[in-house]
């Protein structure tokens, strides 16, 4: 299970969901802990870049299983644009509480404006939740029991994740025991704010953030966690880890090279546990002399990202062949119709008998959900892209450029095994005989 503390802990869980789409990731669940969970980021993470929908009945699933999860840190059904002295002094509080909120608290970080965020200011971070009463983040602490293993991501230098992720992870080892593998890949300070940012979130604020959240995290939480990956030099002149600019309030995606490192933390952390046993803090090092060490790396199901982006590409391509000849597929099963691909009308006509409907209406909405899985596979494909160059992205095979009889060749190879219908009184899913039939592609374009 993986908690994505604040927005940095958002970039890094889509990053996830990408590498889980391409298969370089096992499956994960995710919950979002962050109060600001309604811009452009947020609604990429929710909705994986608005590639769920398929036109049809039926939407597609979301990468990780059961689509990310989002958590406040406080009850904002009860205060929903929520200062921090809101949450804290209100005009019937003693005097003695305001006194004390004012001895604690300067004037601006009184009005920060917690319900969108924290701004940078892991103080206020930590005092939301310390005080937080909300039940569904202690649910969710104690749903991580059943998992063999939990994963924290987040930054060190903003308000949310430097200010909560210490509490989280103590509280959490609590909760599951001295024995439960917990880990933790955190970054430093992977962006500029800018020169015209605004006072409130400035550089040498985030380093000094970045200063004591480090500090805190060999002398406390450390003893926490099984194992913890941290990520940036803030200031170093790596091309791949170049400081991104940004602007305060910016709520879209800025992709960096950090996040996809600290997605690798899924696979690398566990191993290293087994080997060096728990407590330790690690770095990743990098060389632009070799800028295709990740893409040589081996990844989940013990391919290279570079197989499981080359499967990707091809089976995206096949996808779209596939949705484009969807009147040829349905018209195979007209009085006179000859079949398009064996394996696959035998396909839609089991599932759509068991279905009750007709062989065309389901393979219509086959075609739908094989164009929503060519979206998600080029979504996935245009960040790696964007990370790693075009290099990272290999000339599509031939047949997957070729004409129409070579692919078709290719849909009949693949797909020549028909996928039985479920048993019993289960209805069919279209969207998981999609996924079935993607999966084989991806068989297909690795072997």
């Amino acid at each position: 299970m993986l908690f994505a503390v604040g927005g940095t802990g958002q970039h890094v869980a889509l990053a996830a969901a990408r590498l889980v789409r391409l298969r370089a990731l096992p499956p994960i669940e995710c919950t979002v802990i962050d109060n600001d969970d309604k811009g452009a980021l947020s609604d990429a993470l929710r909705h994986f870049g608005g590639t769920l929908s398929t036109g049809a009945e039926e939407p597609m699933p979301h990468p990780l299983p059961g689509g990310a999860k989002f958590i406040p840190t406080y009850d904002r059904t009860a205060a929903p644009h929520a200062t921090l002295e809101s949450l804290l002094v209100d005009p019937r509080s003693p005097e003695e509480e305001r006194w004390l909120f004012e001895l604690f608290f300067d004037e601006t970080e009184g009005r920060t404006q917690v319900s969108e965020g924290m701004f940078a200011r892991p103080n206020v971070g930590s005092t939301v939740i310390a005080v937080s009463q909300i039940d569904s983040l202690g649910l969710v602490l104690d749903h991580a029991r059943s998992f063999d293993r939990i994963f924290f991501t987040g930054s060190l230098v903003g308000g949310t994740g430097a200010g909560l992720v210490h509490q989280l992870v103590r509280q959490l080892r609590v909760r599951v025991g001295p024995d439960k593998p917990i880990f933790g890949s955190f970054l430093l300070r992977w962006f500029s704010a800018g020169s015209g940012s605004g006072a409130y979130i400035t550089d040498p604020g985030m380093d000094q953030n970045a200063r004591h959240g480090v500090e805190y995290l060999f002398s406390d939480t450390r003893r926490d966690l099984s194992g913890a990956m941290l990520l940036g030099v803030p200031g170093q002149p790596f091309k791949r880890v170049g400081m991104l600019t940004t602007q305060t309030g910016a709520v879209h995606e800025r992709p960096s090279f950090l996040h996809l490192v600290a997605a690798r933390g899924l696979l690398l952390l566990p191993d290293a546990q087994k080997t060096e046993g728990n407590g330790h803090v690690y770095a990743f090092g990098h060389d632009d002399a070799q800028e295709d060490e990740l893409l040589s790396a081996t990844w989940h199901g013990g391919k290279t990202l570079t197989e499981r982006v080359r499967s990707a590409v091809v089976a995206a391509s096949l996808l779209e062949f596939a949705a484009e000849k969807a009147d040829d597929i349905a018209d195979g099963f007209g009085l006179l119709g000859r079949k398009y691909v064996d394996g696959l009308h035998q396909t839609i006509r089991d599932h759509a008998k068991a279905a009750d409907v007709k062989p065309q209406t389901f393979t219509k909405r086959l075609a739908a959900c094989f164009r929503a899985e060519e979206r998600q596979l080029r979504f996935a494909l245009a960040w790696v892209e964007d990370l790693l160059g075009k290099q990272a992205l290999p000339e599509r095979l031939a047949v997957a450029t070729k004409g129409d009889a070579d692919r078709k060749a290719v849909l009949e190879q693949a797909w020549k095994a028909p996928i039985p219908p479920p048993r019993g009184s289960e209805k069919p899913h279209v969207a998981k005989v999609a996924l079935e039939l993607e999966e084989r592609l991806f068989t297909w374009a690795t072997a």
